[in-house]
């Protein structure tokens, strides 16, 4: 029994969903009549759409006074597209509005050749044939091979003279007709054209036989189909046989109608002599309304040549009128859409109550159905329009609606019946653009197939299906424009497969890790524009007021930086998200292609929801990992390492001019000298490293706008000598340096090799260099050594004789490296 009480819900009502019109007209014309619903048809001038109703047509027929000869319709659609539900409707009323009208219906469950053509027979001559025909198809049923030999037999004895090569071919031949012919004889279903042979399997013998095959398909074919019309059929004609009908009717002073479901599956034998003899127009005097299944006719390269002739050929273009239930493959019928799917399902399950003899107006379950439809026109229970909606949106591509969509219902109301759960049942047969998120998981399987979204009520439907109230509810919508709303949030987002691919990732599916790109991104980037203490992708001291985030972990994965690991879904280390973020995945997916009014409406949406802590505090904790895993490599703590680099800084280049320079006079009053000393030797930074190297410092250690973090600075100099901060800096091992991280646009590994070949510069010049000789230098003197020591041109000619005395006698170590390179430059 199903888990809520609905009266009507018994098995015998599925009767009416039937396979075919031609069973539920079994049931009573009534209840065809009550399930059908108008159809409409397309015609196509000059590539416009033109729209048929099902009474024109029905009018167009009706209308014979002004046609002479064959008047011939073809009625395209894809397989289970509504043609024979048009053909029993069309046959019907024929019936009931022109009885006297002689009306042949060649339906697609009358499959069996002898049938038909014993249907033509009886009309013509009012006998049917005789007991040893009908005798002999009894027997070559059972013997299909030996009715095989005797058709090839038949045909070679006419196309071929010499015995040898009958000898050589009768076996190969056999083999390819034997199957056709089997199943001619047995024909009950299918949907592919039927043929005695087949033009490819025809081809292959061709190719495979060492002997030419001396004549060609199509002789070959119609030497068969004469032999299985002399052994089966008392050697009928079909063409004469309809010139006859036609003859006899014309005598009468009547037009027959002839309404033949499918050209391949009802008369496909023989469906090439039927086609060509009614475009002769003027060789009978019938309409013919004739279906066409595209796809039929793709299984052999003869069907694909008659359908090219049906399509393309002129004679035929100009012969037949062509109509339209459905394209080719299915993807789209004419008639029955989203908007009138509805309407074809209240109809069914109308009929589906009455069968069961329950009526509403006296069930006890009426309030309760009346309530779960709210604003539907059709009373649907247990459906909703929303719930068909979708269902209808899910059918496969390429079968034909309309019967995909009545066996799906019945499916459906089955499965209740068999006592599974509506949210399962669904589950199965269709595909949502909905996601739920709420505290009772029975409310997440159910509303995200019956629920339109968060603007519209759900307390109805928990009801109806006796399913707990959540206290907290969000609805997310994946295909439709995207905007927010209140903190129940339905975002509704444009059709794109990432949200799907969201969804599935959500529910705990297999998903492509590719199609969670743009949800990687979303986090990243709103972790990264967030206002918190996150210092996303830069390592810097967290009470930094306005971080210049100079040192920069470049690590990335999967295209976002930092990497985002999503759960069950990536293998790496990141900023770990679970699918516990619910709906925000798909207000994260969005964050970074909303703008203005709309990105503020998203960041408060994700602001005042509290899994965005856990979401912070596993970013926080992933990039204290990172600045573990950098100070492992270099060995030192990264603010001690910003402190030496910077003292490093203010030996070679002097004190800046902001306020820190006093901080360092009253550090160590050597400091100042021993730049002034130096700075003769040792080529000083250059100013993009100076810099970088003054943001680093500030990263580390600047408060507020010109105050700085004067006790951990002194704690950390503390008892260091700058011949110590040298040695620190010179023995940190760069190579271990991971190429991830960045110091401004420098690989922080390749900035820590060049500040080491400048520490052993300045250690050598420190130890060797006489600070008192450059003391006793000329103020010109000094004047041109720092000019030349800072890399500025100074013409030879300047340079005063005794200078280069003074440099000789007084700095003689500068003066021997300044003598190398010019003798270099003028070599």
């Amino acid at each position: 029994m199903p888990p809520f009480d609905m009266p009507c819900l018994q098995p015998d009502g599925l009767a009416v969903f039937t396979q075919t019109p031609e069973q539920r007209l079994l049931l009573g014309e009534d209840w065809f009549n009550a399930t059908h619903i108008p159809m409409g048809l397309r015609r196509f001038v000059r590539d416009k759409p033109l729209v048929v109703t099902e009474d024109e047509l029905f009018a167009h027929l009706q209308d014979t006074q002004r046609y002479v000869g064959n008047r011939v319709i073809a009625l395209y659609g894809a397989a289970g597209s509504g043609k024979s539900e048009l053909m029993t409707w069309m046959e019907r009323h024929f019936v009931h509005f022109n009885p006297q009208r002689p009306i042949i219906r060649i339906s697609r469950t009358e499959l069996d050749v002898l049938s038909i053509i014993n249907r033509m027979k009886h009309l013509l001559t009012g006998d049917y044939f005789s007991d040893a025909t009908v005798q002999r198809w009894e027997e070559m049923r059972r013997k299909p091979r030996t009715l095989s030999k005797l058709l090839v037999l038949h045909a070679l004895e006419r196309l071929l003279d010499s015995d040898d090569l009958i000898n050589a071919l009768f076996y190969r031949l056999i083999d390819i007709v034997e199957p056709q012919v089997k199943q001619v004889l047995e024909r009950v279903a299918g949907r592919e054209a039927l043929d005695i042979v087949m033009r490819d399997d025809f081809e292959a013998v061709r190719i495979d036989t060492a002997v030419a095959l001396p004549f060609e398909f199509e002789v070959f074919r119609q030497h068969l189909l004469d032999g299985f019309r002399e052994m089966m059929l008392e050697n009928m004609s079909i063409r004469e046989t309809l010139s006859a009908l036609s003859n006899h009717f014309t005598q009468q002073q009547q037009r027959p109608i002839l309404l033949i479901d499918d050209l391949v599956q009802s008369i496909n034998l023989f469906a090439t002599e039927f086609l060509d003899w009614f475009t002769t127009l003027d060789q009978g005097n019938w309409d013919v309304l004739i279906g066409i299944t595209p796809a039929s006719f793709q299984h052999d390269a003869r069907g694909r040549e008659l359908l090219d002739r049906l399509n393309h050929l002129d004679t035929f273009d100009d012969r037949v009128e062509k109509l339209w239930l459905s394209d080719e493959q299915g993807f789209e019928s004419y008639f029955l859409t989203e908007a009138s799917c509805t309407a074809l399902a209240f109809s069914y399950l109308q009929s589906f109550r009455r069968f069961n003899r329950v009526e509403c107006a006296q069930c006890p379950a009426l309030l309760r159905c009346q309530a779960l439809q709210q604003d539907d026109a059709y009373l649907l229970a247990p459906f909703t329009e929303t719930a068909l909606l979708r269902l209808f949106r899910s059918l496969p591509a390429t079968k034909g609606k309309v019967r995909a969509f009545i066996t799906t219902l019945r499916f459906v109301l089955e499965a209740l019946m068999d006592g599974e759960t509506i949210a399962d049942t669904f589950a199965s047969v269709a595909k949502t653009e909905l996601f739920v998120e709420s505290d009772v998981a029975a409310s997440d399987a159910l509303l995200k197939w019956y629920a339109k979204g968060s603007a519209h009520p759900v307390d109805h439907i928990l009801d109806f299906f006796s399913v707990p109230h959540p206290l907290h509810l969000a609805m997310t919508s994946l295909d439709k424009p995207f905007l927010p709303e209140s903190t129940n949030a339905r975002v509704e987002s444009q059709d794109d497969e990432t949200h799907f691919a969201v969804r599935d990732w959500l529910e705990g599916k297999e998903v492509n890790r590719q199609m969670l790109q743009k949800l990687r991104k979303g986090i990243s980037f709103w972790l990264r524009n967030v206002q918190t203490p996150v210092a996303l992708a830069s390592l810097h001291h967290p009470r930094v007021a306005r971080p210049h985030r100079i040192l920069r972990d470049a690590r990335v994965e999967m295209d976002s930086v930092p990497p985002i690991v999503l759960q069950d879904i990536d293998q790496f280390e990141g900023i770990e998200v679970s699918r516990s973020i619910g709906h925000l995945a798909f207000l994260f997916v969005q964050v970074s292609e909303a703008g203005g009014r709309v990105q503020s409406q998203v960041d408060r949406e994700l602001a005042q929801d509290p899994r965005t802590i856990r979401l912070i505090w596993q970013a926080e904790r992933y990039m204290e990992k990172r600045r573990q895993y950098l100070e492992n490599q270099i060995g030192i703590p990264l603010d001690e390492f910003a402190l030496l680099v910077y003292a490093l800084r203010l030996l070679l280049n002097g004190s800046p001019t902001h306020t820190i320079s006093d901080v360092w006079t009253r550090l160590s009053d050597s400091l100042p000298a021993l730049h002034e000393h130096l700075r003769y030797f040792i080529a000083p930074l250059p100013s993009h490293l100076v810099k970088a190297i003054d943001k680093l410092f500030d990263d580390f250690f600047k408060l507020r706008d010109n105050l700085y973090d004067i006790p951990r600075i002194h704690h950390l100099l503390q008892n260091l000598t700058v011949e110590q901060i040298l040695h620190r800096l010179y023995h940190i091992p760069w190579e271990n340096i991971d190429e991830v991280f960045y110091l401004g646009n420098l690989p922080m590994r390749a900035v820590v090799e060049r500040l080491q070949v400048q520490i052993r510069e300045t250690l050598n010049a420190f130890h060797t260099a006489s600070p008192s000789a450059v003391m006793r230098l000329s103020a010109t003197d000094r004047e041109v050594l720092g000019r030349l020591q800072q890399g500025d041109n100074v013409p030879l000619g300047a340079i005063p004789t005794t200078s280069w005395q003074d440099f000789h006698d007084k700095t003689p170590d500068f003066y021997r490296r300044m003598h190398v390179v010019m003798r270099r430059e003028s070599d």
